[in-house]
């Protein structure tokens, strides 16, 4: 969350944001959406991949979208 205080240029040390649950609620709908659009497996993302790349490409989608996600698990974004 310190990339949205960086992004608008109003944060201080120490500082820690509050959703409330509409806004936790719309962050968990956002995350559940992307997840569902990635060009994997039986996503609806892999389906739109399956039918617009063919069976190969989508394969190949499919499996650079889990290396990413692996990879993006071990980025530090915090501070």
């Amino acid at each position: 969350m310190s990339l949205i205080f960086d992004f608008f240029g109003k944060s201080q040390e120490g500082s820690i944001l509050l959703l409330s649950p509409l806004g936790f609620a719309a962050w968990l709908g956002f995350l559940i959406t992307f997840l569902n659009l990635l060009p994997a497996w039986q996503l609806d993302g892999g389906h739109m991949a399956n039918a617009a790349l063919g069976k190969r490409i989508h394969m190949l989608a499919t499996w650079s979208s889990i290396l990413l996600l692996f990879l993006l698990n071990h980025v530090d974004i915090y501070y």
